[in-house]
């Protein structure tokens, strides 16, 4: 089963790539109903998914 940190991650990578802007939506959403998820593990998926271009900050509420 692939966690919520990784689904947060995959739609900030999609998002960075230029051609899916509604998945930055959908990333911001997941986190909002996720407030326990593991920040650390988060922060570094996403920039290693967006080439360092956001990080958890970027979908924070």
């Amino acid at each position: 089963m692939i966690s919520v940190e990784d689904l947060i991650a995959d739609r900030m990578g999609q998002f960075a790539s230029g051609t899916a802007a509604d998945r930055f939506e959908q990333a911001r959403l997941l986190l909002a109903l996720h407030p326990d998820v593991d920040l650390d593990y988060l922060e570094h998926h996403i920039r290693e998914e967006t080439m360092g271009d956001y990080g958890v900050e970027s979908i924070q509420g």
